[in-house]
């Protein structure tokens, strides 16, 4: 056997102990002693019986055991890590494989949250839940590096989930670093990962990235939700030459801000629904003109503001032919064109609902051979015009005579109540409603 699929664990920055066990079956029989900051027990005496079966001499086993962990650190004949107890009996416990058929002096701990994610990391299976209490900022100096089987094949997804006082509450974890020139977290042919509740940030003097793509291989499926990005070089860096990947980049209500070059750089598919971007020196979210053949873009209820290139710099598809499709996205004050698509052969983009408030360049700009729909996109103060290569002019174009967003430089993208303006955006979205229904 091995560690169930299962298996979720428990990691407490500042007040868990990496010698605890840490983590607990979900669905056993058994009382759950991972959610707590000390060991449930701790002891030196552990002994092999048979193949799977082990004895201490300090602890009677009992039935609220089943389902934790035990993480066997030292002893004569074991084999140290982390091994589940499936089952006790007279006073003994059947692992889920053999940690040592002829082990003594065993030192062992079940229950307890773990101090780090690096070890939680070491110890978890595909398929895992690693949960993150906000105990104390989860500081590093080091590059955590996934790799190959740390992630998830078929149906399995390794999530690592923030909460601040119980599980499920989605307050945020911040994972952070003041070391010059380090990633986070780096991936190498690394797939089916999720990052949930987290503040990524960086506050060295020379700022490495937040997230980097491996170096040989595309990465497959990472997924953010509810996550921010602050101060790094590049927060997500997948260029796809040199660096890779990530085949698709979800993010899911995230903010990316105060990056020194773009805030989003990825040579392949990415999805995003209501997001963030903005504040970032270069741009909000950029393409390489490298990427693969299947290079699209999904992108709603998201907001580009005040970022220093262009709100997206879209170069997909070298000699390919891809797709965008935007809804309900904010192009507002950045330094060059709201959105902008110059590289590649014949793309098709569905732009709908959008707004493009006060860019330093166009509303959008995209090159020959780039067809664009666009319906019901509004348009305010962009220097270089509304828009270059869009085609003709729209169904339900609106063009404002003010900005039509209540106050973007704290964060309020609502619509404001001024005529020509805000006003002139309310109920202007299409469909009013879906055709053939109510």
């Amino acid at each position: 056997m091995a560690l169930s699929v299962l298996t979720a664990w428990d990691v407490r920055p500042g007040v868990g102990s990496d010698s605890n066990g840490g983590g607990f079956h979900t669905g056993a029989s058994g009382t759950d002693f991972s959610q707590q900051n000390a060991a449930q027990y701790t002891f030196s005496d552990l002994a092999s019986v048979s193949a799977l079966v082990v004895s201490s001499a300090s602890h009677n086993f009992v039935a609220a055991d089943v389902g934790n962990i035990m993480q066997i650190t030292a002893g004569t004949g074991f084999t140290t890590g982390w091994y589940e107890i499936v089952s006790v009996g007279a006073n003994q416990a059947t692992l889920d494989r053999s940690p040592g058929t002829v082990g003594v002096g065993g030192t062992y701990a079940v229950g307890g949250a773990l101090a780090t994610i690096s070890q939680a990391i070491t110890a978890k299976v595909q398929g895992n839940d690693i949960w993150v209490k906000a105990s104390g900022s989860y500081t590093v100096t080091v590059t955590q590096n996934l790799v190959a089987g740390d992630g998830g094949t078929g149906n399995n997804l390794t999530r690592f989930i923030g909460y601040t006082t119980t599980r499920g509450d989605n307050g945020k974890v911040t994972w952070t670093t003041a070391t010059n020139s380090i990633a986070l977290i780096t991936f190498a042919q690394a797939n089916n990962f999720l990052f949930q509740n987290f503040i990524f940030s960086s506050t060295a003097g020379t700022r490495g990235n937040g997230f980097t793509a491996g170096t040989t291989q595309i990465d497959g499926n990472l997924q953010l939700v509810n996550c921010v990005f602050d101060g790094f070089n590049i927060a997500l860096n997948g260029p796809f030459v040199g660096t890779y990947c990530w085949a698709p980049l979800v993010m899911i209500g995230c903010e990316v801000k105060n990056c020194i070059a773009q805030g989003i750089l990825n040579g392949y598919n990415v999805v995003m629904e209501g997001c963030f971007i903005h504040d970032n020196a270069g741009d909000g979210l950029a393409t390489a003109n490298t990427g693969d053949a299947q290079q699209s873009m999904s992108i709603s209820r998201t907001v580009f503001y005040k970022n220093g290139g262009k709100g997206i710099q879209d170069n997909s598809g070298a000699g390919n032919n891809n797709f965008l499709f935007m809804e309900n996205v904010a192009f507002v004050q950045n330094t060059s064109d709201g959105w902008s698509q110059n590289n590649g052969a014949a793309t098709c983009n569905i732009v709908i609902n959008c707004i493009f408030d006060q860019n330093g360049g166009f509303g959008f700009s995209v090159g020959s051979w780039k067809a664009v729909y666009q319906r019901n996109n509004a348009f305010f103060s962009n220097a270089s015009g509304k828009y270059s290569g869009g085609g003709p002019v729209p169904a339900g174009e609106v063009v404002l005579t003010g900005s039509p967003f209540t106050n973007p430089a704290t964060g309020d993208f609502s619509l404001n109540n001024t005529a020509g303006a805000g006003a002139a955006c309310k109920a202007a979205a299409y469909p009013g409603a879906i055709p053939g229904g109510a």
